[in-house]
């Protein structure tokens, strides 16, 4: 198999000064583990590292891959700790894929029965995800790569349900869509649409920083002509595509690393799950839709997705997908995440992660809209789109006005250094909310508002790139947002009406 695309995005954590990386080390490192050494980047055979090098589980639109050589690391007699996170990963992203599911599933109607069918098969699967034994999947690792379902080879019900969840996925069924699969042929151009073709989303755990970086190190080697591979802040990464390839880590980077600490972690423990179903969620949206929604919208509802699934969202790094798009377009909420969706470190006294996003982050924004409004000078129509936010150590403050949506709030004044971490929280949280908003409050009922967000989500699927404002108001009669909220426009856009709703929410301080 020959190069194919190149989707490159990268995530860093605070800075520090990241010693020197033994690049060729751990590239040449890969060669050989993937029976390729002397082999020429143009000439290397991708598809046949992942399955020498790595187990693998085809889990609806996902096919998730881990490296051998940690599946079989030992932590203690008969304990294999990766091995115990690969499988919680499998069941988060049947998990995420439940949630999915249950946002688009309609009241009635062929496309109800389908998602219920679908419903049904993630049940059947993720029961026998979680029979997997740890021990079991070490002792196959140690004959090299293999599928997991075939190393097993459950029972014929298990299988057909694996194949149905996959097939359904690709296509898109639960949106409508009917999405072809690619070519045998098919090369991923960087940039180019392929929301219409049923292409799976590929995830490579590292269960070490020393995982992730040989493969960073194995991407420079394949990509010469990539310089962010050899960027003296790779070591600060967690993520980063390459060849459509996702590679996640599982650990963050240990701060401050000395000279022989290159391969240093600290483990995310309880915000792996979230971090890794976070991030899929993402690429979820984007398989479906592309350019048709924004990047912050995109992220939104990935944020949205996992607190459904875990009841909160205390994650540290958001993704960005710049790298998989032709170029950045509108943010949903101006401003967005810097250094590529990594969100500065925030005070602990930040109210923005009081409740770590279990109420999609409703009282916090609503907490901040009040203080917004009791500093803002009089003469302002309508003080429901102010905001105030505080500095690091929550003693200087500053308020952002509104619009704070959409193309109508391009444009917008920033802030000063010192307020960007809370600025970077509470665009986060502004958009979470309005989306929870959109789904359970803005039709007047959950129900009518759920199946308006399902009609939103459908129009998107089948509209043109690049559309969403138009989309939405053609779906919801109304505008997302004006230039100016004024009394009127607060009344005839969603955004107003969605500030108006946020200032009578009952505030828990």
């Amino acid at each position: 198999m020959t190069l194919s695309s190149l989707l490159l995005a990268c995530f860093p954590i605070p800075t520090y000064i990241q010693p020197e990386i033994p690049r060729e080390e751990l590239a040449q490192e890969v060669l050989a583990l993937a029976s390729q050494t002397g082999t020429a980047p143009e000439e290397f055979d991708t598809a046949r590292m992942a399955e020498e090098m790595f187990i693998g589980v085809h889990l609806g639109l996902f096919h998730l891959h881990a490296p051998i050589d940690s599946i079989q690391d030992l932590d203690g007699p008969g304990e294999y700790p990766f091995a115990e996170d690969f499988r919680s990963v499998a069941e988060s992203l049947l998990d995420l894929q439940t949630a999915w599911l249950k946002w688009l599933q309609p009241s009635s109607g062929s496309l109800r029965t389908a998602i219920k069918d679908d419903l049904k098969r993630i049940e059947t699967l993720r029961a026998w995800v979680h029979s997997w034994s740890p021990r079991g999947l070490a002792r196959l690792a140690r004959d090299g790569g293999f599928d997991v379902m075939t190393a097993l080879d459950p029972r014929e019900t298990i299988q057909q349900a694996a194949q149905e969840l996959q097939d359904s996925m690709l296509k898109g069924a639960a949106l409508g869509l009917g999405r072809p699969p690619a070519p045998e042929d098919f090369v991923a151009v960087p940039g180019e649409d392929y929301t219409g073709l049923a292409l799976e989303e590929p995830l490579m755990l590292a269960s070490s920083r020393r995982d992730f970086l040989r493969m960073i190190s194995f991407a420079a080697w394949l990509l010469p002509d990539v310089p962010a591979f050899r960027d003296s802040g790779v070591g600060k990464w967690t993520n980063f595509y390459f060849n459509r390839y996702k590679v996640l880590a599982t650990q963050y980077s240990k701060p401050f690393a000395g000279e022989d600490e290159h391969f240093e972690g600290i483990p995310m423990e309880h915000r792996l799950l979230p971090q890794i179903t976070q991030l899929a969620a993402l690429s979820l949206v984007d398989n479906y839709f592309g350019d048709r929604i924004p990047p912050a919208f995109a992220g939104a509802m990935a944020i949205n997705l996992v607190v459904d699934v875990f009841g909160s969202c205390d994650t540290r790094v958001d993704g960005d997908l710049s790298e998989r798009r032709t170029e950045a377009r509108e943010m949903f909420v101006p401003g967005g995440l810097s250094q590529g969706g990594v969100l500065p470190k925030v005070s602990a006294e930040s109210p923005w992660r009081k409740k770590q996003g279990a109420d999609y982050f409703v009282n916090a924004l609503a907490v901040s809209q009040r203080q917004g409004k009791e500093k803002t000078r009089r003469g302002f129509s309508e003080k429901v789109s102010h905001f105030q936010i505080f500095d690091y150590g929550q003693v200087a403050s500053v308020i952002i006005h509104g619009p704070h949506l959409g193309g109508a709030a391009d444009g917008r004044k920033g802030v000063e250094d010192v307020f960007l971490g809370e600025l970077l929280e509470f665009q986060r949280s502004f958009r979470s909310a309005f989306l929870y908003w959109l789904s359970a409050e803005a039709e007047g009922s959950a129900k009518s508002s759920a199946k308006k967000l399902r009609e939103l989500m459908v129009s998107l699927a089948d509209s043109d790139p690049n559309t969403f404002d138009a989309v939405v108001e053609q779906v919801y009669g109304a505008p997302l947002s004006a230039p100016d909220l004024d009394r009127k426009t607060i009344k005839s856009t969603l955004e107003g009406r969605f500030l108006t709703w946020l200032s009578k929410v009952k505030v828990e301080n």
